[in-house]
């Protein structure tokens, strides 16, 4: 259940981020996933807090998947750029 919820909160999380990455919705869905699984794994971390569908926390997941997504931008970013001054 958490994948298909880490793939809808991916492509909202680039939707909210407007990314501009080839591929986006295919990254962005691996980066809901992602952290979908971090969320679920590190429930210590972030807690179980907000809205739940089945056993994934939704606030604690698009915080996660949020940061995968920028993280991800950041790094297509630095790969694709020409002029590394």
């Amino acid at each position: 259940m958490f994948l298909l919820i880490g793939v809808i909160i991916g492509v909202s999380a680039g939707a909210i981020m407007n990314n501009k990455i080839p591929a986006s919705w295919l990254v962005n869905s691996i980066a809901g996933i992602a952290g979908a699984c971090v969320a679920n794994i590190g429930v210590g971390l972030f807690g179980q807090w907000g809205p739940a569908i089945g056993a994934t926390a939704i606030v604690p997941t698009l915080v996660s998947s949020l940061f995968f997504v920028v993280l991800i931008s950041f790094l297509a970013r630095m790969v694709t750029r020409r002029n590394y001054i």
